[in-house]
């Protein structure tokens, strides 16, 4: 199967919000709509309004939000290769064959936005894998060894990451990775999936609680 990166939509953004607001909200929102977003965060307007999906397809997807205080040495998610939102099968496993069936299906891709660094790293082109990767680990050994090899083509290194400030697209089968921040920093991360492939499952709130904390074991 092929393991894709992500394109790139629209030019990119101004949303500069300050500190002192950050402060003040909560650490985020969990598959809110953005009709629920402007009226629980209305602090963020001009990053709604950055959003590139015409407006009249707007409700068909649900934000995810993260607000995130970090200091040097923290990562802001996870920092080891995985997928974002592919399916589970009826044994509750993750099923990389329905997510690539969803990718060849056509069905809307989902958009990702990172106020600013640390900024999550991506493959730098699309490669084929042998197997159907079992768990996001089978993914990230596959890539792993692809970076064991220092695999280069026309001088072009095999990982690259996102800009700060610029929407780009992604599906099931975009494996990412969090990075570890080098300062003491503020960083809002935003992440709209079509209602179409999220998962059924029951919501308690859409204001986030808490916030998780990641660590890389490896």
């Amino acid at each position: 199967m092929k393991l894709t990166t992500f394109k790139n939509v629209g030019p990119k953004t101004n949303v500069d919000i300050p500190v002192s607001v950050l402060n003040s909200l909560s650490c985020g929102l969990f598959r809110a709509t953005l009709k629920e977003a402007r009226e629980l965060m209305p602090e963020l307007q001009a990053l709604y309004e950055s959003i590139p999906i015409p407006i009249g397809f707007q409700d068909q997807y649900e934000l995810d939000l993260k607000i995130h205080m970090l200091m040097a040495n923290q990562w802001p998610c996870i920092p080891n290769w995985h997928c974002d939102n592919v399916p589970r099968g009826e044994n509750g496993i993750t099923d990389y064959k329905l997510a690539e069936a969803n990718t060849l299906k056509g069905v809307p891709k989902m958009l990702l936005w990172v106020s600013g660094t640390p900024c999550t790293q991506f493959l730098s082109r699309d490669i084929e894998v042998p197997n159907y990767p079992t768990s996001h680990s089978d993914v990230s050994n596959y890539i792993k060894a692809l970076i064991a090899k220092e695999d280069v083509v026309d001088d072009k290194p095999l990982l690259t990451h996102i800009d700060p400030q610029q929407w780009i697209e992604m599906d099931q089968v975009t494996p990412h990775r969090g990075m570890k921040s080098e300062k003491n920093q503020w960083r809002i991360f935003a992440r709209l999936t079509h209602k179409s492939i999220l998962p059924t499952r029951q919501q308690t709130s859409i204001l986030r609680k808490h916030s998780q904390e990641y660590r890389d074991w490896e």
